[in-house]
């Protein structure tokens, strides 16, 4: 199975979540198999087989590390700069498992090559756009 996330943090716990993280970006995962029939996607992401194969064929490994925001109110959970994936630490311990998960997926999304728009989440974005609809959706893949 193709790693996706790089540990870059001391954090043990965040080595098993990257790794469900990985399983569910899997293309016989049940995500990747709701991604591949889903044909409304918007944001300029095409259509469910693009979606899939852009997934598919992404070779990039997303190092992981945790960042400590300027701001205490921050309300970012993470972000990705393109290359690498960045936690919140002043959050982090406030997460749950899915948060995690839903947070690496959907910033691998944006690694991968999907935009979702503006930075706020909508009801719109969270059913037609790669990343949220990923985040938005993780328990259910669990």
């Amino acid at each position: 199975m193709k790693q996706r996330f790089e540990n870059r943090t001391t954090n043990l716990e965040l080595n098993a979540l990257t790794n469900k993280a990985n399983e569910l970006l899997h293309h016989e995962s049940v995500m990747m198999k709701e991604v591949s029939w889903k044909n409304d996607f918007k944001f300029n992401s095409g259509d469910a087989q693009a979606v899939f194969l852009k997934f598919l064929t992404c070779d990039k490994i997303a190092p992981v590390f945790f960042y400590k925001p300027k701001w205490a109110w921050s309300k970012a959970m993470g972000y990705s700069d393109g290359k690498a994936i960045h936690l919140n630490s002043r959050k982090f311990g406030s997460f749950t498992e899915a948060d995690i998960i839903g947070l690496l997926i959907h910033e691998y999304s944006h690694i991968a090559g999907f935009s979702h728009g503006s930075n706020y989440p909508s009801e719109e974005k969270n059913k037609f756009s790669v990343p949220y609809f990923l985040s938005s959706n993780i328990e259910k893949w669990l």
